[in-house]
């Protein structure tokens, strides 16, 4: 079983399902975190592991923040919905769809 760790920056704020941002601006922010999210995955690719990752694949969120506040789970999952298409650009799974769970956690108290 493979596994890879990569690091990529907190999702915009207009990326947040419950944002109300205005379309254009959040379709930028889209566009922007996607290409950023790819090129971080690109990075972190090792020559090691072969890929696309195959079978079903099991994606673990951590957000790292200095909000001392609750997150709901669900809204981090879809807030990272550019992201994990940035990763899916990159080549690392052939399609996101092939995530087939979720987990997340958030730590907090510590830098972003």
């Amino acid at each position: 079983m493979s596994s890879i760790t990569i690091r990529l920056d907190w999702p915009y704020d207009e990326l947040s399902p419950n944002s109300r941002a205005h379309w254009r601006k959040k379709a930028q922010a889209k566009h922007v975190y996607r290409t950023a999210c790819k090129v971080l995955a690109r990075a972190a690719m090792d020559c090691k592991t072969t890929y696309p990752l195959t079978g079903p694949i099991t994606g673990h969120l951590q957000y790292i923040t200095t909000a001392m506040r609750g997150y709901d789970a669900d809204n981090l999952v879809a807030w990272m919905k550019s992201g994990v298409d940035g990763v899916a650009d990159a080549g690392i799974v052939s399609n996101d769809k092939d995530i087939v769970s979720w987990s997340t956690e958030v730590v907090k108290g510590m830098k972003r």
